[in-house]
This record gives C-alpha cells, sequence and structure tokens, in this order.
C-alpha cells in the first residue's frame, strides 16, 4: 500500500528507512513523506519538500528485501500525483553521479529530465591533510558554534531571503563549520553537515574583502575536523560554476575522485499531463 503519511502519527514507523539528517526534518512545514507498506511493515519512504513554485525530493528509500517489485516507482507516481493539487511547476531531484542505483532507478522513469549541474569531489580527510596549500595559518576564522545566534540568524535572513531555514545551526556541524565577522557581521562562511558518508561542505560563501577568506575558512576547517573525526573520514563537496572546478581540479589533483551531478526535473507542462501521458490507463 503507498500513501500520504500522517507525519505525527506515522512518522517514527519510517524513519529508520531515510537517512538521518532526513528523519530529523520530519514534522517540519513543507516536508511531505509518501509511505509503503507491506506485511504491516514500513517497506519503502519518499520525502519531499514542498516551497511556493517547486518541490525537491529529499530521500527514496526502498528496504533491500523489497527492491526490485515496483514500490520505488510507486512511491514517485504518487508524489508527482499528489503535486498536481498542488501550486508546484517544478519537481526535482539532486544526484551524484557516483550512486550507480539511484542513478539507473532514475533513467528508468520516463517522467524525468536530466541536466548536469554540478561537479562533486570526494576525498579522505587525511589525504586532504596532506595538501600543503590546506594547511597553515587562519587569521580571523572563528568556528560557528562561538557565534552569537543573532548575528547567524541575520545572515541567514540575508543569504536565503526565500528560505531563511536553510543552512540552520542545527543541521550543521557547529564545532567544524567556520565564520569571519566583520563589522559584527557575516562576512564569509563555511558550512559542514554530518552525512552518512562522511562529512559534506554545505554552503560556502564570501562576501569579504579578503579574497583568501575562502582558502582560510576551509584551512580551519579541516584542521577542525582532523580533531574530531578519523583520517579515513570522507569529505565531499561539490562545485557548481566552472571557475570552482577549475580551482578544486587544481587544488586536488591526485587527491579527491570527482563525479557528477545530475538534477533530475519534471517540468509543469509534465505535471500537468502527468497521469495521460505516463501511468497506463485500464
Amino acid at each position: 500500500m503507498i500513501y500520504l503519511v500522517d507525519i505525527k502519527e506515522q512518522g517514527a514507523l519510517f524513519a529508520p528507512l531515510m537517512p538521518a539528517s532526513v528523519a530529523e526534518r520530519l514534522g517540519e512545514k513543507g516536508i511531505f513523506l509518501v509511505g509503503a507498506v507491506e506485511d504491516k511493515k514500513a517497506v519503502g519512504a519518499a520525502v519531499m519538500e514542498l516551497l511556493e513554485k517547486q518541490a525537491e525530493l529529499c530521500s527514496i528509500v526502498v528496504s533491500p528485501k523489497y527492491r526490485r517489485r515496483g514500490i520505488g516507482r510507486a512511491l514517485m507516481e504518487r508524489c508527482v500525483t499528489l503535486l498536481q493539487s498542488t501550486t508546484v511547476q517544478s519537481f526535482y531531484a539532486s544526484l551524484g553521479g557516483n550512486q550507480g542505483e539511484l542513478a539507473a532507478f532514475f533513467t528508468a522513469l520516463p517522467w524525468f529530465r536530466p541536466r548536469q549541474t554540478a561537479v562533486c569531489f570526494q576525498a579522505e580527510l587525511g589525504k586532504l591533510g596532506e595538501v600543503k596549500l590546506l594547511s597553515g595559518p587562519a587569521p580571523r576564522v572563528q568556528t560557528l558554534e562561538s557565534v552569537d545566534g543573532p548575528v547567524y540568524q541575520a545572515y541567514l535572513r540575508e543569504t536565503f531571503v526565500d528560505d531563511p531555514k536553510q543552512c540552520r545551526r542545527r543541521q550543521m556541524e557547529q564545532r567544524i563549520s567556520q565564520v569571519v565577522l566583520e563589522n559584527g557581521r557575516v562576512a564569509a562562511c563555511l558550512l559542514f553537515s554530518r552525512q552518512e558518508q562522511g562529512l559534506a561542505i554545505q554552503w560556502m560563501q564570501n562576501k569579504s574583502s579578503d579574497k583568501l577568506a575562502p582558502l582560510y575558512l576551509l584551512r580551519a576547517g579541516l584542521a577542525a575536523a582532523c580533531r574530531y573525526y578519523s583520517p579515513e573520514t570522507k569529505i565531499i563537496f561539490c562545485a557548481d560554476s566552472p571557475q570552482a572546478v577549475r580551482l578544486a581540479l587544481r587544488v586536488l589533483e591526485g587527491v579527491a575522485e570527482q563525479f557528477p551531478v545530475y538534477t533530475w526535473e519534471i517540468s509543469d507542462s509534465e505535471l500537468m499531463l502527468f497521469e495521460e501521458q505516463f501511468l497506463p490507463t485500464d
């Protein structure tokens, strides 16, 4: 049985299926869960976040014993049909190209259109520590956990105008995330989040007049990570511009693996015609 789950009543039943970072968001405004149940067991879950004009697939998981039975496809069909009654104009999912099974899953769905949006890099913390450019002084940098709450909240409101909940403090690894303050405001910021694969660079921005601020943030962040995590911990980060990709390639040559990131999207016209175009008729 595939259905829209009442998160308050049954969210805990499906939470063990999904990544911890997604399970923590159940119950937040705009988060919806479509679940699959067989033999009174939760066997699949798809979590969506709905904004005014678009929706994002945060996670889709099917228990290993129940895969290749069409459950994942049925979950996605239910998600799309639910979105048809909303103001959403596009539905998308971002996917790292190294996740072969999920890539094959989305490729098999005729409703989604793929486009490469970034390049992701992955390296072990210990190997990053051997890169000379990433070790050295980091002047004026301090950890996120040392920043006053109102100062950081002001930064979120200014940076994420449409959705200031992005990069909320509790979602970050505060001991490792780094900022530079100027005149009592956040001028540069590097945010890490915990993932199942290790640590991910969630956000990086420099509004400081010092062009080297991002390098200082990286140095301080990696040094802090070395204090709390093992050398085998994976660090994952994505570059979404040609300049960022070139810089990463130059700094991380021979150290990091790279793979493409795709966004799989259903446009407004495909949402509107979904049932007529893609679902079988009796």
